[in-house]
Order: C-alpha cells, then sequence, then structure tokens
C-alpha cells in the first residue's frame, strides 16, 4: 500500500521502502535530498498551480470568511459579555481568522485530490494533545503556519475527522523535542531604546486626551514632525507585552455551525476555527482588556493613524478597535509592495475594510472611494546613487513551502518555478555580467536552502550574506 507523506517531517515517512506518495514539494527538503532521492516516491500535483482556479478559490474563501466572522463575532460578543461590532471584530481577530480559512481550504483540497484517487493509501499521523497547535495570538501563528510540524498536525486533523473513510492511518507517538514558551525577545539595545522611549508614550498623559490624534508605525521623525504640525503635544506609540494563556478545552466547547444549508468545507472550517482560534482573543481576552484600560490609553481619539498594527501587534489591535467602535477614525497608509497591482489580495481588502481612509503609494481602487494617492510617507527613502561600474544584483523572492494568506503571488511549491526562472536568466547572461553578478537570497529561507540551492547550480556566483542593507548594495 502505497504511503501518503503530508510533510517533511520523516518521523512520519515508512522505515520498509514503501512506496511513498508526497502531498506536495513542500515534502522535499533539499537539504535531505539524498534520504528521498534514493526511495521510490511520486508526487501530488498542487491544485493551485492552475492560476485561474487559484483566484476563484480566493473569491470563495473570502465570501465563506464574510459569513463566519459575523457569526463568530456575536458568540465572541456572548462569551464575554460584551457588544462589540463587526467591525470591532474584524479588526481584533479578522486576520487571523482570513489566514486561518485560507489555508484551511488549501490543506483540506490536497487530501481531497489524493481521497478520490483510485490508489489506497495509508498516512502515519503523530499523537498530540489538546492545544498542541493553537496560538497564542497573531504573532505566535506567524510562526506555526510555515513550520512541518503544524502542517502535520493540520493534516493529522483533517484525515482524522474527515478522511478516515478513504486513508487508512496509523498514529506514531512523537518523538521527544523541547518544547520552549514562545516568545519575541528584543535585543538588548532595543529594549534600552523602548524603555527610554516609554515615558514618552500615549499612557503617560494623564490629561484628558480626547480629540488626540493617534500614530503608529511611522518613524520617530515623522510622528513627531507630524504632531508638531497638528500642535499636538508629542507623544510616540508603545505597545505593551500581553499575558500568553493556554487554551483550556472546557472554554472551547461552543459552535458556529448554523442551520443553514453550507458546503462541506464551509463546515469543517467552522468547526475547527473553535479549537485553533488563538487563546488571546478566547482564555486571554479579558486579561488583556483590563491591562490595556489599567494603563491610561487615550480614550475615543479623534483619529487613530497607522502603517502596520493591523495585523500582529494584538496591544494596538484591542486598543485600536474599542477606540474605533466608540466614534475614532481609522486611517490606514500602506506599509509594503503588491497593493494596487496585485489581481487580487485578501490583506488589501482587510485593510481598506476597517478603515475610514486609506492612504496609499499612488494608486486609487475603483472598488473603494476609501484610497488616497499621498504617496510613501517614509521621509529616510534617499534616491540611489547608480554606480555604472559596479555590480549585477539580483535580489531573491522568498515565500513559505506552505501556502499562507491569500494574494497574487507564487504560491508554496511555485517558490521552484521562480528559482528555476531566475536561474535560466543567470545561465543566460554574458560572461562579462555572470562575472559581476551578485545573488541575495531572501532574509527567510523557509526551508527551501536557497543558498545551496544556487551554490549547486551556480557555483561561480557570489551568494550575499545579508550582512548589508539593499540600498547600499544597489548602490555598489
Amino acid at each position: 500500500m502505497t504511503v501518503l507523506v503530508t510533510t517533511a517531517l520523516q518521523q512520519t515517512w515508512p522505515k520498509d521502502g514503501q512506496e511513498i506518495f508526497f502531498l506536495g514539494e513542500w515534502c522535499k527538503k533539499h537539504n535531505c535530498k539524498q534520504s528521498w532521492a534514493k526511495l521510490s516516491w511520486s508526487c501530488c500535483e498542487y491544485h493551485w498551480n492552475d492560476r485561474s482556479k487559484l483566484y476563484s478559490d480566493y473569491q470563495l474563501i473570502q465570501s465563506i470568511f464574510e459569513r463566519i466572522l459575523n457569526d463568530l463575532s456575536k458568540i465572541l460578543n456572548n462569551i464575554h459579555s460584551v457588544n462589540y461590532s463587526v467591525r470591532y471584530w474584524r479588526i481584533v481577530v479578522g486576520p487571523w481568522l482570513n489566514y486561518f480559512i485560507g489555508i484551511l481550504f488549501d490543506r483540506w483540497k490536497m487530501l481531497n485530490s489524493v481521497a478520490i484517487r483510485p490508489e489506497s493509501f495509508e498516512c502515519n499521523i503523530l499523537e498530540r494533545e489538546f492545544g498542541e497547535l493553537t496560538p497564542y495570538d497573531m504573532n505566535h501563528f506567524n510562526s506555526l503556519y510555515v513550520d512541518d510540524d503544524w502542517n502535520e498536525g493540520i493534516y493529522a486533523e483533517l484525515l482524522i475527522n474527515y478522511f478516515s473513510d478513504s486513508i487508512n492511518l496509523k498514529k506514531v507517538k512523537q518523538e521527544k523535542k523541547n518544547i520552549e514558551q514562545y516568545t519575541e525577545r528584543s535585543s538588548m539595545a532595543v529594549r534600552v531604546k523602548s524603555k527610554v522611549l516609554s515615558y514618552l508614550d500615549y499612557s503617560k498623559n494623564r490629561k484628558s486626551q480626547q480629540g488626540q490624534y493617534v500614530f503608529q508605525g511611522l518613524s520617530r521623525a515623522t510622528s513627531l514632525s507630524l504632531q508638531c504640525k497638528l500642535r499636538q503635544r508629542p507623544k510616540f506609540w508603545h505597545s505593551h507585552e500581553l499575558d500568553q494563556v493556554e487554551p483550556i478545552e472546557a472554554s472551547r466547547q461552543w459552535s458556529i455551525l448554523n442551520n443553514v444549508e453550507i458546503s462541506p468545507f464551509e463546515k469543517i472550517a467552522r468547526a475547527m476555527v473553535v479549537n485553533h482560534i488563538p487563546s488571546l482573543y478566547l482564555e486571554g481576552y479579558l486579561p488583556a482588556v483590563s491591562k490595556i484600560k489599567s494603563l491610561d490609553l487615550p480614550q475615543r481619539p479623534e483619529l487613530v493613524f497607522t502603517t502596520n498594527g493591523y495585523s500582529s501587534d494584538e496591544f494596538f489591535k484591542l486598543w485600536c478597535a474599542d477606540s474605533i467602535d466608540s466614534g475614532s477614525r481609522l486611517v490606514i497608509a500602506q506599509h509594503g509592495g503588491h497593493y494596487g497591482s496585485g489581481l487580487f489580495s485578501a490583506t488589501e481588502e482587510h485593510e481598506i475594510k476597517i478603515s475610514d481612509k486609506y492612504l496609499t503609494w499612488g494608486w486609487t481602487s475603483a472598488k473603494s472611494d476609501k484610497t488616497l494617492a499621498v504617496g510613501n510617507l517614509n521621509e529616510s527613502v534617499k534616491p540611489v546613487k547608480y554606480n555604472k561600474d559596479g555590480r549585477a544584483l539580483i535580489i531573491g523572492m522568498g515565500i513559505p513551502r506552505y501556502s499562507y494568506r491569500m494574494y497574487a503571488i507564487p504560491v508554496a511549491n511555485q517558490w521552484l518555478d521562480y528559482f528555476e526562472e531566475q536561474s535560466q536568466f543567470v545561465t543566460a547572461l554574458g560572461e562579462n555580467v555572470l562575472n559581476q553578478l551578485v545573488v541575495r537570497p531572501y532574509n527567510k529561507d523557509y526551508g527551501w536552502n536557497m543558498t545551496s540551492r544556487w551554490r549547486a547550480r551556480h557555483p561561480s556566483v557570489v551568494i550575499d550574506k545579508g550582512q548589508k542593507s539593499i540600498r547600499s548594495m544597489m548602490s555598489q
């Protein structure tokens, strides 16, 4: 019987030379090629290699997200004895929920493509305890969905609950692993700077702060300049740490299934949200809100401005959502590329939906009158000095081996196609250019072993280690 392998975790691979069917290219790490190359294997075709299907699935996922968000908002209001709007919960839980539904759809689709095949399959899955896959918050979730272990757990949960009739499952005890509490510890210099600047944060002003403008995500210089022009006493935003609370099984006995006729996948998504929603939004919600209220932050400021606090800054999101629900206006400025140019983007849609005005780098949207073309607000951007005798530079792109958020870029194993095209480009270069070429791989490897691939394919090309800024390299 063929063994289905869902991830790169070799603990779930067969030990007796059985035929292997890899669920995707993410299973075959380049640095483990000596292990899997000698095995008898084949690999499943990735369903989103059909880009038109990716776009139509995106639209379907967004409609499912909206329905679940509406129902989940009511449940969270009831659980926490509050009465917030859907917009409040969209700001707080929306980024995680949108990611999670898209991720889950992809994992379910891949398993379904195996289940309908005529062959017989078995799959080894790891035994797990309750809450092992549940994130504390969005930052924690960002570290999980790129990880082989978390993805194996998601595949296993789907297999147990929805595919056990078509795929024979065998549970495997997990090898002991060092489990460290999740933390994002900053460097000493960053912590000292944060401590000094905390004396200028918004919570230090004990006077009435209604009518203030609150700025988050701008450079200190830009924020200072804007506040001086607004004749506002300068203050800087400082997000405080929130406690990490463990998920409690007894707190997750509710359901968001309803009597309305829905698709099989939507039923699955609604069922799995219950145990996977980050503990901050459930068990840790009231302690987090209590801490924020104790800090005497501005209440109902006239305007809240952010560039990057809308996704993973839970402290800011909780405070911001409450302020917006109380009447403050939210302005978001574009942070990063792809916005306004890609065919679709869940993040772009989310930012525009939660904001009152959305400031772009130069584009406007026919779909929304909220967008304003104002340019890049980063005052530190200076023209790059071109060196006509300098070197040629390729700056690499990187994405996780597993799909994550929904937007129009290469997805999952399609990074390999991207790398192949880059390699073909380099091969076509003349020797005079090739001798001057520097390749800078993406700063996160995601298990692709990018540097090793470049060196194996083009041993003479100089590989930059990422110690210099990209702008300084562009000047060389």
